[in-house]
C-alpha cells in the first residue's frame, strides 16, 4: 500500500512540475486555415476580357527593287482583343486569346494560348499559338502573290492587374511575340519576298471576374 501511494505521489510531482509525460496541444487557428485555403483557390475563377492596344512588327522585301510594289508594307497598327481565362490559383492563371490586328494593307488574326504566374499584381507569361496574315489590298500591280499565311506563334509576355472592386480589373500587358509571314511574289523569272515577324504588342484592357 505504501509503495501505490508513493508511486502516486510520484507522477502527481512530474505532472505538476511540467514533465514532458503529458503533451500540451496547440489550439486551432481558424483564421490561418482560411488564409491558407485562400491561397490555394480563389472565388472568381474564370474571367473574361477586351482590350485594344498598338502593334509594331519588322517588315522586310528582298530583293527590294526586284518587283514594283503598289505601296510601302506598314509595320505599325492597332489590335483588338478578346480574352476567357481561369484562375487556378492566386499565383497562377490561364488564358486563351483571339486579337486582331490591323495593318492597314493588310490583317493578322491571332489565336493563343498562354500560362501566367502573378505576384502583387504584376505578371508573366508564355505564348503560344497560331497566327493568320491576309492582305487587304494586292501589294503588286499584276505579279501573282500569296493572298494568306498561317503560321505557328510563340512568345512572352509582361503585364500589371489593378483591381477595381471584386469584379472589375484594368489591366496593361505587353507581348513580344515571333512568327514569319512571308509572301512570295512572282513576275515572270523574277522573285521577290516580303516578310512579317517579330510582333511588339502593347495592350490596355479590362477583364470581369465571376
Amino acid at each position: 500500500m505504501k509503495r501505490v501511494i508513493g508511486s502516486t505521489a510520484l507522477l502527481s510531482s512530474l505532472l505538476l512540475a511540467g514533465g514532458d509525460i503529458v503533451p500540451t496541444v496547440e489550439p486551432i487557428d481558424v483564421e490561418e486555415i482560411e488564409v491558407k485555403i485562400k491561397e490555394i483557390t480563389t472565388d472568381k475563377n474564370w474571367f473574361i476580357g477586351g482590350s485594344i492596344g498598338y502593334i509594331g512588327l519588322d517588315v522586310s522585301q528582298e530583293p527590294l527593287n526586284n518587283i514594283a510594289t503598289n505601296f510601302i508594307p506598314e509595320n505599325e497598327g492597332i489590335s483588338y482583343g478578346i480574352e476567357l481565362g481561369f484562375n487556378y490559383s492566386n499565383n497562377i492563371f490561364y488564358t486563351i486569346n483571339y486579337d486582331y490586328l490591323d495593318l492597314d494593307q493588310a490583317f493578322m488574326q491571332n489565336i493563343t494560348a498562354s500560362i501566367n504566374y502573378k505576384i502583387n499584381g504584376f505578371y508573366a507569361g508564355v505564348v503560344a499559338g497560331m497566327s493568320s496574315f491576309e492582305w487587304d489590298e494586292a501589294p503588286t500591280p499584276t505579279p501573282i502573290y500569296e493572298d494568306t499565311s498561317d503560321e505557328f506563334i510563340y512568345g512572352v509576355k509582361l503585364g500589371y492587374d489593378y483591381p477595381i472592386n471584386d469584379n472589375l480589373i484594368v489591366y496593361a500587358q505587353y507581348q513580344f511575340l515571333q512568327t514569319e509571314h512571308l509572301t512570295d511574289i512572282t513576275s515572270g523569272d523574277n522573285k521577290s519576298e516580303i516578310l512579317y515577324e517579330n510582333i511588339n504588342h502593347s495592350t490596355i484592357g479590362i477583364k470581369y471576374q465571376f
